[in-house]
């Protein structure tokens, strides 16, 4: 079966061209969560911090009704789903939904009282994304919620948030996606262009070739390959072209010197004949053939 170029690497190019595409693909993609949970990560870590300060302020004061105010615009924030301030019992104390006071802080959302106990025994924030949805981000930042009797001694709680990055990569991902059929639709067209130019240039020619180089097997020496152009293949159909001329005129060159050999030996009153290597004729004239 012939393989041919003009097809071969054109499959090869595409093929390439398409993992290619796939691997840009996965590698924007892959870049752009990395930029965007930085980014989230960054955001929140400034916002709460920010709000601690102002929900200690008023939680100590004891005014509550203006701290759930301030968190509830902090949470109005695009992304966060959840935020809340929980006691050292993990129960709300407020949160950006009304109904969760006095509950579990668990009992609505992802907190975990372990994370939160951490945190308020360490006194330092924790942020990461949670193992089973990836795209949520959650942070436990400690507080102090209130004093106990007497003023000498903070209650302590956590500030804990949920924040939702899913519809900034679905975006992200829409994009890279975009960027990578639009990758893959040149590489494509340029395999496309790159099949046409194999065609023409190359595979069209190289079969006139063949079918030239068949002919003269053949032994038509008048066969012309008639290609023209400055190029490897354009000179090697002039040369062969010229081969092919030269073989057909020494040929006719040949079978005249043996025509005019032939009327000489034919005219000649003496017999003439020829002997192989094993000692069999090869070749009489006329008066051979009438002294025998």
């Amino acid at each position: 079966m012939r393989i041919r170029l003009s097809i071969l690497i054109p499959l090869v190019l595409m093929a390439v061209s398409i993992v290619s595409t796939l691997l840009m693909f996965m590698l924007e993609d892959r870049g752009n969560r990395a930029r965007i949970e930085q980014h989230m990560q960054r955001e929140i870590a400034l916002e709460m911090g920010q709000l601690q300060n102002i929900l200690y302020n008023r939680l100590t004061a004891g005014n509550e009704a203006e701290a759930l105010h301030d968190l509830s615009l902090v949470a109005m924030r695009p992304g966060i789903r959840t935020l809340l301030v929980a006691d050292e019992q993990h129960r709300v104390v407020l949160s950006n939904r009304f109904p969760w006071k006095g509950e579990p802080a668990a009992a609505h959302t992802l907190y975990v009282d372990a994370e939160a106990g951490r945190v308020v025994q360490v006194g330092a924030s924790h942020m990461a994304f949670h193992a089973q949805q990836p795209a949520l981000l959650q942070g436990y930042f400690p507080l102090g919620v209130a004093y106990r009797s007497g003023g000498l001694d903070k209650r302590k709680g956590v500030l804990y948030v949920e924040a939702d990055i899913s519809v900034q990569l679905a975006e992200a991902r829409n994009e890279a996606l975009q960027q990578s059929l639009v990758f893959g639709a040149i590489t494509l067209l340029s395999a496309l262009l790159i099949a046409w130019l194999l065609h023409r240039l190359v595979s069209r020619r190289v079969h006139v070739l063949l079918e030239a180089a068949a002919g003269l097997a053949r032994g038509d020496f008048s066969v012309q390959t008639r290609l023209r152009g400055k190029d490897e293949l354009s000179e090697l159909g002039q040369r062969f072209d010229d081969m092919a001329q030269r073989l057909g005129e020494s040929v006719i060159q040949r079978e005249r010197a043996v025509r005019v050999q032939q009327r000489m030996l034919d005219t000649i009153a003496d017999g003439y004949w020829m002997l192989d290597g094993t000692g069999c004729l090869t070749d009489v004239n006329a008066a051979y053939c009438r002294m025998s």
